[in-house]
């Protein structure tokens, strides 16, 4: 008789960690989370995002099946330049083997068209850990039972509420704005050109702003600005497009225009991540993805860990007919890695915008004298994982 999972969430964690299910031989119900804050957080809009798919990610999706995403047709950034608000050179960083810029919405949809079990009709209320089941209740007041309940909605999401309310949250002290900035005037393109040479490009200044972008195709730029504690407040979009004006009007060129004829995203996202330490399992319900293990987007590994978790959680079910026994596998696996990452990321996030001046000259004298170092230090990153280690 096949087992049966239900698994909370709608992202790429939830559907990679369907998939998994559905390949170790479970059956799969589907449920929406029932949010406990509308607050807006870097993980809060997914569909919006775009996100870096590295070597471990890429890896991960492949042990799971998917072999025609990313392909050759998916932007690639393989260096990284760094440079000092006014325009001055801090370093230029080789990213080998690089890393995929996807948004996270195809991701998503590519992993959903693998998927067996139907889209979720119904969202979680409640669920109770039995020794031989999980009891659930839904919105509509029904119940049923599982074997397993995956809990993939997200730092704030019902799931992680039940088993650890907020304990663990954590605020880089920091909000982003994302958006978009048509390149079809040549003189912008050919300024964008010189900006971004290798495909990614950071600007930071002493006041603790930050300016990403990262080329997606010959007519669009990806830019997402970040400022410590609050850009600034706005009710329209016109009046944001002032905000980053005000906020980035002391950045080189072509920084200024290509914000000037930006269409940014209305809602700024305040980031938070996960403090390592709380528990990925209890019983038979287990996190996955942000829920388990939220993450500042610097090292870009949220989404990449996400699929390591469900190669992980494969892997550990499909060893062992005990569920106890394969959750206790997958967080012994899972729980000090991603810990790890979490904690190195949310520190560069720190390092990135100290908020001072003379921390600033630090930050950049450190970055120069570190570039012949960056992609190594990432090796255990990108080299490591269940994936890699199943290969």
């Amino acid at each position: 008789m096949a087992r049966h999972a239900v698994v909370v969430g709608e992202g790429v964690a939830a559907c990679a960690t369907v998939l998994t299910l559905e390949r170790t031989g479970f059956d799969v119900t589907r449920m929406r989370s029932v949010p406990e804050s509308d607050r807006s957080t870097i993980l809060g809009p997914p569909d919006d995002l775009w996100i870096a798919l590295w070597k471990n990610g890429v890896s991960c999706l492949r042990a799971l099946g998917i072999t025609d995403f990313p392909d050759s047709n998916t932007p690639k950034f393989e260096r990284a330049q760094f440079r000092e608000h006014r325009g001055a050179d801090v370093a230029t960083v080789s990213l080998d083997p690089g890393a995929f810029f996807v948004q996270r919405r195809v991701l998503r949809q590519r992993i959903e068209k693998e998927l067996r079990a139907h889209p979720p009709e119904s969202e979680l209320w409640t669920a109770c850990d039995q020794p031989n089941s999980v009891h659930i209740h839904d919105m509509s007041g029904g119940v049923k039972s599982c074997d397993l309940l995956i809990g993939a909605d997200g730092i704030r999401g019902r799931t992680r509420q039940m088993l650890h309310g907020n304990a663990g949250i954590r605020s880089a002290n920091q909000q982003v704005v994302c958006g978009f900035t048509s390149l079809n005037e040549p003189s912008l393109r050919a300024a964008v050109d010189r900006f971004i040479p290798g495909g990614l490009a950071l600007s930071t200044a002493d006041d603790a702003s930050l300016f990403v972008g990262l080329r997606v195709a010959d007519d669009r730029l990806y830019w997402y600005c970040a400022g410590l504690a609050s850009l600034g407040t706005w009710d329209s979009v016109p009046e944001l497009t002032a905000v980053l004006a005000r906020r980035f009007r002391s950045f080189h060129e072509p920084i200024p225009t290509i914000l000037e004829h930006g269409t940014p995203s209305p809602q700024g996202l305040f980031v938070e991540d996960l403090r390592p330490g709380t528990r990925f399992t209890r019983g038979r319900i287990a996190l996955v993805g942000d829920a388990a293990h939220a993450m500042t987007p610097d090292l870009g590994q949220g989404c990449n860990q996400s699929l390591e978790d469900a190669v992980s959680l494969g892997k550990a079910l499909g060893r062992k007919t005990s569920v106890l026994s394969a959750l206790r596998d997958f967080a012994h696996e899972r729980e000090p890695r991603a810990g790890l990452i979490t904690e190195v990321s949310y520190l560069l996030s720190q390092a990135t915008l100290p908020g001072s001046s003379l921390g600033a000259v630090a930050r950049d004298g450190l970055m120069w004298l570190g570039r012949p170092f960056h992609v190594a230090s990432m090796r255990w990153i990108l080299d490591g994982g269940p994936a890699q280690a199943a290969g």
